[in-house]
């Protein structure tokens, strides 16, 4: 008959415990290294064709979360023989455009007007966002006869330029653009792409993806589980060689 060897039982408890106790170390310390990677930053870029109706509106979701982010308008009006167009955008929820009042004072018609910003443009905290009641003229003109004035940034400058935006996620604000072609005279607009930096109060380049706006990429999103740790050094070489660059 065969007896267990006095403090047997007692040593293999705290053998356990000590077991438990650092799987619980490392679960801690993985824990740890999650909470202090960065978040993964990407510009979403969506292409797709709106034509702006008309003495209508259409919306853009920037985010495509259901939830319309800036509301655009075009309205063509006659009074005194004199046809007045103007075409606009309003922020809806909690958005801005970049722009300014323009100079002189004899445009003082619908300001602030948006700036029609080139590929490239920085938007970010640091530019000058205006709205009045979250509304901003994106162009506006007004013909007597076949005599036409206009007021804006984006008479006669040809297609594809940018409105720098911001807007709210969740309560955190978030910068972007909307890809806008104005033309003039017969004076129609259309959208043609818009875009968001995902990672809030960081600015974003008009009309660039993360690639090529050098945007640093995003560390690993996640560390080796736990189940890969319980193998030691193997389980890490395994994960180093499966794991995979996240995307720009």
């Amino acid at each position: 008959m065969q007896r267990d060897v006095p403090g047997k039982y007692e040593s293999r408890t705290a053998d356990q415990r000590l077991g438990l106790y650092s799987l619980a170390a490392v679960a801690a310390g993985v824990s740890m290294l999650a909470m202090a990677l960065p978040a993964e930053s990407s510009v979403v870029i969506t292409r797709k064709t709106i034509p702006v109706p008309l003495n209508g509106t259409v919306s853009v979701d920037l985010n495509n979360d259901g939830l319309a982010d800036f509301e655009f308008s075009l309205t063509s009006s006659f009074a005194n023989s004199r046809r007045q167009d103007n075409l606009t955008a309003k922020g809806l929820t909690g958005g801005k455009m970049i722009g300014r009042k323009l100079k002189p004072s004899s445009a003082p018609y619908g300001n602030p007007y948006a700036s029609a910003l080139v590929r490239g443009h920085k938007i970010g905290p640091s530019a000058h966002f205006s709205s009045a009641h979250g509304k901003i003229t994106i162009e506006r003109q007004a013909h007597a006869e076949s005599a036409g004035t206009y007021y804006g940034n984006w008479y006669a400058i040809g297609p594809d330029h940018f409105l720098g935006v911001k807007f709210q996620i969740k309560g955190q604000t978030h910068y972007g653009w909307i890809r806008l072609t104005v033309e003039t005279g017969a004076f129609t607009a259309t959208i043609t792409e818009f875009g968001y930096e995902s990672v809030a109060n960081k600015s974003v380049e008009a009309g660039l993806s993360s690639s090529s706006a050098h945007i640093e990429p995003a560390s690993h999103t996640q560390g080796p589980s736990l189940g890969i740790l319980a193998y030691g050094a193997a389980g890490l070489a395994f994960w180093r060689r499966e794991e995979v660059p996240t995307r720009a």
